[in-house]
C-alpha cells in the first residue's frame, strides 16, 4: 500500500524539516488537495508532538502499524454494514518509547477509538500475569447521555454503566479477545474489537 510507505515517509520528512523549499511547497499543495493525506498528516503531527521522531525507522514502522490498524478497522466497519465499528486512532502498544525513556515496571496500555462524533479512551492496567483492570471514558457525546458498556468474549461477559462523566471500569478482565459494545438504550453506538 503506497500510503503506508512512500506517503508516510514523505509526511515524516516534512515534519522533521528534511524537505527542500520546493518539496515543502509541493507537499503543502498536496495537503490542500488530498483530504486523506491531510487526515494522515494531522494524525502524525499529533503523534510527533508526543514522541521524539529521531529514531526514524522505529517510528516509521510504528506509524505503518497504526495506519494498517486504521485501514483494517475501516474495512471491518464496511464489511459489517449497519454495525458502528470504532476506528483505532491510538494504541500505545504500537508505538516505540522515546529515546532515553525506560519502560514502566507496570506495563500499562492506552487505546483511543473514534466512534462517530465521540471518542472512546481506554486504559489497561495489569492486575496479574493474565488479567487487567480496564478503565474507559466516552468523550465528546451529549452530556445527558448515559451508556451501557458490554465486554464479551467466547466464555466471559462483563457489563457496566457509565457514570455522569461517561467513565466506566471493569475491575478484572482476563486476557483474550473481546468485543466491546457501547449502547445508548437499545441502540448500539459503537463496537470495538480488543485483544488483551
Amino acid at each position: 500500500m503506497k500510503r503506508n510507505g512512500e506517503i508516510l515517509g514523505e509526511i515524516i520528512r516534512y515534519l522533521k524539516g528534511k524537505t527542500s523549499r520546493k518539496e515543502a511547497a509541493e507537499f503543502k499543495k498536496k495537503l490542500k488537495e488530498d483530504a486523506q493525506l491531510a487526515e494522515d498528516y494531522a494524525l502524525l503531527k499529533k503523534v510527533a508532538s508526543q514522541f521524539d521522531l529521531s529514531p526514524e525507522k522505529a517510528m516509521l514502522a510504528a506509524v505503518e502499524r497504526l495506519a494498517d490498524r486504521l485501514v483494517r478497522d475501516f474495512q471491518t466497519g464496511k464489511r459489517h454494514k449497519g454495525e458502528p465499528y470504532g476506528v483505532t486512532v491510538f494504541d500505545s502498544k504500537l508505538l516505540p518509547l522515546p529515546e532515553g525513556v525506560r519502560p514502566a515496571v507496570v506495563d500499562t496500555r492506552k487505546l483511543k477509538y473514534r466512534i462517530g462524533d465521540c471518542t472512546l479512551d481506554i486504559a489497561l492496567y495489569p492486575v496479574s500475569p493474565d488479567s487487567y483492570e480496564l478503565i474507559g471514558q466516552i468523550v465528546g457525546c451529549a452530556e445527558e447521555d448515559r451508556f451501557q458498556v458490554v465486554l464479551k468474549a467466547k466464555k466471559d461477559k462483563y457489563s457496566t454503566d457509565t457514570d455522569q462523566f461517561h467513565l466506566f471500569r471493569f475491575e478484572r478482565v482476563f486476557s483474550g479477545k473481546y468485543r466491546l459494545s457501547v449502547r445508548r438504550g437499545r441502540e448500539t453506538i459503537a463496537i470495538v474489537e480488543l485483544e488483551l
